[in-house]
């Protein structure tokens, strides 16, 4: 019975971290994908390791009643004020919808790369 209880909390924990281990922001690369399951807390942390990299992430969410992420518009800047994106989204209610963010950097600065 003990096996089976530590199986379930290490599945529990391995889904929990793939959910969140898709966002990567590296000094060369960030690709981040948003979903009804993004936490203002994880949005928060996106926002402040964007910001380590010299990028600003603007963004206005808005939750249901249920605190599930249902839309979101943002800006993303470069420190140099340069916008590399602006979105919006008000469709994360719906299974698979998400909204992306994808840059790399080229000549020592970050772009958009879609």
């Amino acid at each position: 019975m003990n096996k089976v209880k530590t199986l379930l909390t290490a599945l529990a924990l391995f889904a929990g971290t793939a959910l969140f281990a898709q966002n990567t922001i590296t000094a060369d690369a960030v690709n981040i994908i948003i979903t009804s399951e993004t936490s203002r807390e994880q949005l928060w942390q996106l926002r402040q390791e964007m910001q380590v990299q010299g990028i600003d992430f603007l963004y206005t969410p808005r939750f249901d009643n249920n605190r599930k992420l249902i839309g979101i518009e943002y800006t993303v800047k470069r420190s140099d004020g340069t916008v590399l994106g602006t979105a919006s989204n008000n469709q994360l209610m719906n299974p698979n919808a998400s909204s992306k963010i994808i840059l790399a950097k080229q000549n020592n600065k970050f772009e958009a790369t879609c």
